[in-house]
């Protein structure tokens, strides 16, 4: 008999402004955990005051299968059918070069510097640049 390793997938909404709401992703986003992440993100987007924007924070991601990216998919339709962007906050490479090779990274804009946590030295804008794949040269003058 074969057991299945325990996944380790968890979604934490952490409190955010009045018109956006954060969910914190870490492990792996698969087959077995898409439900409760797609779970988590409907029920912010029920909510009686839609916020503007629904924030995933994939730094803590491990892995990204495609049943995964499916739900992100979903839940890009679902927030924009309801009037709310979906921004992925800190993209691991793996989870960019996925949503390269499947053409759907335009579907998930880079949050805007001024949405990035940022430190006094500009760190959460660099880590973001980086998780986009994008450098100072590669933005022009």
């Amino acid at each position: 008999m074969t057991t299945r390793p325990q996944n380790d997938f968890h979604v934490t909404v952490t409190p955010s402004e009045a018109d956006e709401v954060l969910l914190r992703l870490s492990g792996d986003l698969d087959y077995d955990s898409a439900d409760e992440l797609l779970a988590a993100a409907r029920d912010r987007l029920a909510l009686e005051q839609v916020p503007r924007v629904v924030r995933l924070d994939c730094a803590r991601l491990t892995t990204c299968d495609s049943m995964g990216l499916a739900t992100l998919l979903m839940i890009e339709r679902i927030a924009s059918d309801t009037g709310a962007a979906l921004r992925l906050d800190g993209r691991p490479d793996f989870l960019r070069r996925l949503l390269e090779v499947t053409g759907t990274l335009d579907q998930f804009a880079p949050a805007p510097p001024a949405e990035s946590p940022a430190s006094a030295d500009g760190e959460g804008i660099r880590q973001a640049q980086q998780a986009d794949g994008r450098t100072r040269s590669d933005q022009g003058p």
